[in-house]
Order: structure tokens, then sequence, then C-alpha cells
């Protein structure tokens, strides 16, 4: 399988149905692995004032999780896109949600990661190719101690190249656009939490 560069720039929405594509096709393969979203949770609440009944969706949970086999290990991972040098982690109540969720899991033996897709920006001097990263989420790596007490706030590719897994794109035959290798790279995360360890 040859690889090819990631394209240039995607959408959130598009990365996410990459990774949905990519984990229906291995499976339709026969290959051990299923995934699925996160469900969106919400609330009914009474106005006190009118009484009347509205729903309120509640901060989410990372957008996938999974099983891959042969020995029935759960994945979990957010997915997001970045078009500047670096990923905010500390800008929203959704983000440490999700984060604390990821590094719960990691406890119980979950891997857990932050797939990012970096689009290419276009700089005065030079251009940043495109590059996708999953990131290990779990509470051995020193990183993420640093993020949940706001003394890290970002993430990008210096980081990427210290802690990060690079995500291979390749071209299906007869294929017109390129395609993520999710499985490949959510193997290597199992072997970087056995590594970690567990509790």
């Amino acid at each position: 399988m040859e690889t090819v560069d990631p394209p240039a720039s995607l959408a959130w929405r598009d990365l996410e149905q990459e990774c949905l594509f990519a984990v229906e096709t291995a499976e339709k393969s026969g290959r051990p692995i299923t995934m699925g979203r996160y469900g969106v949770q919400a609330v009914v609440v009474r106005d006190k004032t009118t009484g009347a009944m509205t729903t309120q969706v509640m901060q989410s949970l990372p957008d996938f999780e999974g099983v891959v086999g042969p020995r029935g290990r759960q994945f979990v991972f957010d997915a997001k896109v970045c078009s500047k040098s670096s990923l905010s982690l500390n800008d929203s109540t959704t983000k440490e949600r999700q984060l604390r969720h990821m590094l719960r899991r990691s406890r119980c033996g979950a891997a857990c990661g932050l797939l990012v897709h970096f689009n290419r920006r276009e700089l005065k001097q030079s251009t940043v190719p495109a590059q996708t990263w999953l990131f290990p989420v779990h509470f051995a790596v020193p990183f993420w101690e640093r993020v949940t007490s706001h003394q890290e706030r970002s993430i990008g590719l210096t980081a990427a190249d210290e802690y990060g897994i690079a995500v291979e794109w390749w071209l299906p035959p007869r294929g017109r656009r390129p395609r993520l290798l999710l499985e490949v790279a959510l193997q290597e995360l199992l072997g970087r939490v056995d590594e970690l360890g567990g509790t």
C-alpha cells in the first residue's frame, strides 16, 4: 500500500467521515474492529417561570469509541482539525470534559487519543505541509498532567514530534482522493498504551 500526502485542507466533518469510512472499510473486509460515535447527551429542564419543558444539550464526550481485536481492546478518541500552528486545549469546558473522560478511561486500560489534522499553512517565507497526528491521551504521559493543571494550553507540531503518532494517508486503487490509515495508527496507539501500563 503506497502512502500519499494528506489532504491540504480538511473541515472537521470531512475528518469525521474519513474516520468512519476507514473503520467501516476495515470491518467490512473482516478485520476485528468496530467503531461508532459517542451519543449526544441531553437533559430535559423545566423553566421555573413558565413551567415549559426544554431540552438542553450537555457538554459532549469524545467523538468516537470502538473495540479492536483480537483481545477486545477499547479505544476512544476525539477528532479535531487545526488551521493554526497549534490547537488550543484550554478554551472550552467541552474539551476539558472530553480530556477528563479519556484520562479516566486510560486508567482502565483503554487506548485514548486526540486525532488532529493540521491543515497546510502558507507562511511568508515557507509552507507548512498538512499533517495528521494521533496523540496518546494517557494518565502516565506528563504532557496531559500539564494540560489539566493549565501549564500547557495547546498542542502543536513540536509536541507531535515528541508524543504523537504520525497518521498516514493512502490512495486506494482507482481512488481519486486520499484515505486515512486510521487502523494502523490505532494499533500503534494500543502498543503505546501497553508500554505506558495501566493503573
